[in-house]
This record gives C-alpha cells, sequence and structure tokens, in this order.
C-alpha cells in the first residue's frame, strides 16, 4: 500500500483559483470581498473535499475524532439525511480538510489509492454532469446523491482489484475513472 499521506487535501490548497471565479462570476474586486465572501470561496474551493466526506459520511465510514465528539456526531446525522451539506461539516468539524483521522482506516486505504485521481474524476463528473465548473459552486444534495455513485463504483472497483491477488488486470472502465459515467464527454487530461 502507499504511504498514507498526513494530509489528504485542503480547500486552502484551491482558495486563489475559487476566489478568481467568484470575483469573476460576481464582478468583484479582491479588496471588496466580505468574511461572507471568503467563507463563499471557502466553500467552492472544497466542495469536493465536501462531497467526499459526506460518502463517508453516509458509508459510516466517520474516523474515531469525530465518534468522540457528541456536535460532530449530530451534525454528521445531519449530513446523511441531505439536512446539512458535507462541506459545511467539513468547514465546521474538519476546518476545510480531509486527514486520514476523518474516516476508518478501510476508508484510509481507499482514499490511499484514489485520491491523486479524485479531483479529475469529481471534475469530470462537474463537467459533463453538472454543466457546471469546478471551484464555481457550492453543490447541493441532489448534485452530491447524482455523484454518489461515481465514489461507489469507484470503491466497488477498488476493492475488487484488491481482492483478485497481486497485479490485477485493468477494469473494464479503464481511463474513464468513473465508471464510464462519462464515455463520449469532454475529459480533463
Amino acid at each position: 500500500m502507499a504511504e498514507i499521506p498526513n494530509c489528504f487535501d485542503k480547500a486552502e490548497y484551491y482558495f486563489e483559483d475559487a476566489m478568481r471565479s467568484y470575483c469573476e462570476l460576481y464582478g468583484k474586486n479582491e479588496a471588496d470581498l466580505t468574511d461572507g465572501d471568503y467563507e463563499e470561496i471557502m466553500k467552492y474551493a472544497g466542495n469536493h473535499i465536501g462531497f467526499f466526506i459526506t460518502w463517508v459520511i453516509r458509508r459510516g465510514q466517520l474516523g474515531s475524532m469525530h465518534r468522540s465528539n457528541p456536535d460532530a456526531m449530530a451534525a454528521a446525522e445531519k449530513v446523511k439525511t441531505g439536512e446539512m451539506l458535507g462541506i459545511d461539516f467539513l468547514m465546521e468539524y474538519c476546518d476545510g480538510r480531509l486527514y486520514p483521522e476523518d474516516m476508518f482506516d478501510e476508508t484510509v486505504s481507499f482514499a490511499v489509492k484514489i485520491y491523486d485521481d479524485y479531483f479529475r474524476i469529481y471534475s469530470e463528473f462537474v463537467i459533463n454532469e453538472l454543466y457546471d465548473l469546478p471551484l464555481e459552486f457550492i453543490g447541493s444534495w441532489e448534485d452530491y446523491l447524482a455523484f454518489e455513485p461515481v465514489l461507489d463504483r469507484l470503491y466497488k472497483d477498488t476493492v475488487m482489484s484488491d481482492n483478485s491477488g497481486g497485479d490485477s488486470p485493468a477494469p473494464e472502465n479503464e481511463g474513464q475513472g468513473t465508471g464510464g459515467l462519462f464515455e463520449g464527454k469532454w475529459k480533463l487530461l
């Protein structure tokens, strides 16, 4: 297994790009941004991580650091039902970051294997299925539910590959990375 990173991802990594997009979308100058704008931009920057933490929560794989916090668990229950977005959980309980401690070991193993490609997979989905651009929106509950099967398929393919022993042949959807959902559509390089 590849080495487990100290941190898988941070919304702040994408903040500058999200801020440029936000300013263009709303005709604002960086100097004129309010605290509310900055909070919104950080959500744009971390939406993909919010989708991932939602998937973790809905699979019952939230790590022990959150399980010992009653407020985090109450929020996680809201995420499970769509009363709260994963990006809001991520910002409030994970400081906008995805750490190995945020999930069970089984999910950490999965994340280690796929996370380098995750933003590309997410971006292809946003462009091809939601007809939006990454870092320019905050996904709704419906957007997440449309994306969830992509992660489920990726997880299933990864587990099946792991269970086949040794180096396994590439899955049938090789090169698509998303379970074939974007066949014949625009792909990021």
